[in-house]
């Protein structure tokens, strides 16, 4: 009889075990929007400027997204003060003008909730560290 109460017991703990750990690494991700216009009302409603990763299909831009922005020395202060927007060029037409000029990707924007660039973009891969360093300039 006790076989038969444990094993359910196990199996439920097993999985709420495995969905606070899924909840853990969730609050350690850069909450992405995938399209321009719902992220810059979002920006305009909650005061926050824009931080835009703009990529390709190809593999820096994959290896950009994984890679960079994987620090949780700063995805918590991006998550808080940035509405962070990631557009795939080939399947978004929606964002500013002025990042269809846009040659090399990834390519990475910082702009106010009025659409004003607030830094150069960056271009290309860029690590971690070097990402941290330019985040440090906004702050």
């Amino acid at each position: 009889m006790k076989k038969f109460f444990l094993l359910p017991v196990s199996v439920i703990f097993l999985y709420l075990n495995t969905m606070v750990l899924n909840a853990q690494e969730l609050g350690s991700h850069i909450k992405w929007i995938g399209d321009y216009d719902i992220a810059l009302k979002t920006a305009v409603k909650t005061d926050k400027p824009l931080m835009v990763l703009l990529v390709s299909s190809n593999q820096a831009s994959k290896n950009m997204v994984g890679k960079s922005f994987a620090s949780k020395n700063y995805v918590h202060w991006l998550n808080k003060n940035f509405v962070c927007v990631l557009i795939n060029k080939e399947y978004s037409y929606n964002y500013p003008i002025e990042m269809f000029y846009t040659l090399t990707y990834p390519t990475l924007f910082f702009l106010s909730n009025h659409e004003v660039f607030l830094t150069e973009p960056i271009v290309g891969f860029i690590s971690s560290i070097e990402l941290n360093k330019e985040l440090q300039k906004l702050k």
